[in-house]
């Protein structure tokens, strides 16, 4: 048995919404597609959620300098814009945010103008764990538009 490919392709199965994960301030602008958000508590005086980011992702160490962050959720439309944000490792950050609109709540962290949910946060604290670094965020603002969310699971978009 080995565990870790069984434990990839179960993992797999599971349905999650798309979103893209982003930052900007004074280290650099950043955005990166994940699958891996959950909400903490709503028990505090402002909501926190959880994300988690690849370490080779260049989003995750400015994400950690600029203590800021925006949970954009994906519209069942826009795989174009999840495509372009999952390309690990690339440098070339300015052309992964002409592929739409971005704006700004709070923190700075670019929001997706036309996205499902964004859920605008203030880095509350980071830890890396394997091969993921795993923030949670406490949210500063949000903004939420009707639609659906692009799912995947899988290993591919699901209708």
């Amino acid at each position: 048995m080995n565990l870790k490919s069984e434990f990839l392709d179960a993992m797999s199965k599971l349905i999650s919404s798309v979103h893209i994960v982003t930052t900007d301030g004074s280290f650099g602008k950043a955005g990166a597609t994940v699958s891996s958000v959950t909400s903490v508590s709503v028990d505090s005086n402002s909501p926190t959620i959880l994300c988690c980011l690849h370490k080779d992702s260049t989003a995750a160490p400015l994400i950690i300098k600029n203590k800021c962050f925006c949970i954009n959720t994906l519209k069942n439309n826009q795989k174009e814009v999840a495509n372009v944000f999952s390309t690990r490792g690339s440098d070339n950050t300015d052309s992964k945010f002409q592929v739409s609109i971005f704006e700004s709540l709070t923190t700075g962290a670019p929001v997706l103008s036309d996205c499902l949910i964004s859920l605008d946060c203030r880095l509350l604290s980071s830890e890396l764990i394997g091969t993921h670094h795993v923030l949670i965020g406490e949210v500063q603002n949000l903004k939420t538009q009707p639609g659906l969310p692009l799912l995947y699971g899988n290993r591919g978009y699901v209708s």
